[in-house]
């Protein structure tokens, strides 16, 4: 898994390990802080993520019934 923090000072090719980073970066790449988020950012990223997590299961179970039909075809 590659991290979307890296040091100001890097380049892409040789970015800094987010564990390397002081909290001050590590909390601007989460657009976060100290306190945590507010109530409002914490919902807001919860209604994306749902609605990622909604359209990957349909797709998937779209990808599913056809492989079904497809070994039904075969005789499976």
């Amino acid at each position: 898994m590659t991290s979307q923090f890296t040091a100001t000072n890097t380049t892409a090719a040789n970015p800094v390990p987010w564990h390397a980073l002081g909290s001050d970066a590590v909390f601007a790449g989460l657009s976060s802080g100290p306190g945590g988020l507010s109530a409002a950012e914490a919902a807001r990223r919860l209604a994306e993520f749902l609605e990622k997590a909604v359209h990957q299961r349909a797709k998937m179970a779209r990808n599913l019934a056809q492989a079904d039909e497809f070994i039904q075809r075969l005789g499976g």
